[in-house]
């Protein structure tokens, strides 16, 4: 978590944007050592989180159902950081078959994927966590060029952002006419 933190701040800073980061009790160990334009919330309640992620130029977040449908329903950009546990492992492949932006070069996403497929569901939060730990250069091998392609502000970074968002519309707007049995369906094969 701390690389994460450093990467995301050192890219944040570079292009002269504050950083909040949102998380558990974990964080407050973090916080101690914040700089001027960065924000370590260790506690944060529910409705602020929500007013951070709605007033946010962009998220990047685990990817969970919460954060990433607040951002993706308020036009928020989102780029997902690595899975930490089985369910977000499963979020990101969705996700990211969707044309979502993560920090995981997709041939990785795709071989984490098939390796914690083949494990039973109680393992793959520890094989995730490990492998994060493992390889936190491969974890966050995009994350720069994901962040920065945002952040800039010449026309490279209005068109990366409006990608982003026209697949997250298209996206939300596929959920809004999916019928939730045939989804449950298409999950269980």
């Amino acid at each position: 978590i701390a690389k994460i933190v450093d990467q995301t701040w050192r890219v944040s800073k570079r292009h002269g944007r504050p950083l909040t980061v949102v998380g558990s009790r974990h964080l407050a160990s973090l916080a101690g050592d914040a700089a001027a334009g960065l924000r370590i919330l260790a506690e944060s309640s529910p409705w602020d989180t929500a007013a951070l992620i709605c007033g946010a130029e962009l998220l990047l977040t685990t990817p969970g159902i919460g954060a990433v449908y607040e951002a993706i329903t308020r036009g928020v950009p989102v780029v997902m950081l690595p899975a930490t546990n089985s369910t977000q492992l499963r979020h990101y492949g969705v996700y990211a078959d969707k044309g979502f932006a993560g920090s995981i070069p997709d041939a990785t996403r795709e071989k984490l994927r098939s390796a914690a497929a083949a494990m039973p569901w109680e393992q793959q939060t520890a094989f995730s966590v490990g492998w994060l730990r493992a390889n936190p250069a491969i974890a966050l091998g995009t994350l720069q060029a994901r962040m920065d392609s945002v952040l800039e502000p010449a026309a490279d970074g209005a068109a990366a952002r409006a990608l982003m968002l026209r697949r997250q519309s298209e996206f939300l707007a596929e959920l809004s006419t999916a019928s939730a049995m045939s989804s449950l369906d298409e999950l269980v094969r």
